[in-house]
């Protein structure tokens, strides 16, 4: 079985009817609640690690709530009602993570990273720091450990300071895979 041929329940019911009575004759279906009780902790503690998985790769590739909804209206002939209801529901809760960060004045790496994109744009180049400050143009070499896991953000921020600073010389270090 595949992931395209579980486009739905009736679908994936049809595929598993004939092998589950065939291995285990005296299966009895477990009723909703049933169900429920066996898997809710694994299941509440794996969708919320997928969840964040994916609102962290979002944030890295620079894509808003916003465009998730428009994911979901642009492609809601080609994807699954599984994939549909997922992506309904990471759009709230990736669009009420913004928002809780935004109300309690809070910050996630990847925020920090777009602000400090947006500050290199708008020109501000010097940090100060109790060991001491200094100014983006002035640094000669950047040194990129892991570079293979270069992030749309980080790419950004790098390219920003580049465009302030011509004579930066980088060395990346990464798999070559």
């Amino acid at each position: 079985m595949y992931p395209k041929d579980g486009r739905n329940y009736d679908s994936i019911k049809s595929i598993l009817n004939t092998p589950l009575k065939e291995y285990f004759p005296n299966i009895k279906k477990l009723s909703e609640d049933e169900i429920w009780v066996r898997i809710r902790d694994r299941s509440i503690d794996e969708f919320s690690m997928v969840c964040s998985s994916f609102i962290g790769r979002c944030r890295k590739l620079m894509v808003s709530p916003k465009e998730i909804a428009d994911l979901v209206i642009d492609r809601k002939d080609s994807l699954s009602e599984l994939e549909l209801e997922f992506l309904r529901s990471i759009w709230r809760i990736y669009k009420d993570y913004l928002q809780y960060l935004v109300q309690n004045e809070e910050e996630d790496f990847d925020g920090l990273m777009d602000r400090a994109i947006e500050m290199v744009k708008q020109g501000e180049h010097q940090w100060k720091r109790k060991k001491g400050s200094g100014s983006l143009r002035q640094i000669q070499y950047l040194f990129i450990d892991e570079f293979q896991d270069f992030s749309l953000l980080f790419y950004k921020l790098v390219s920003s300071i580049r465009k302030d600073n011509n004579h930066l010389k980088m060395f990346c270090v990464g798999d070559d895979w």
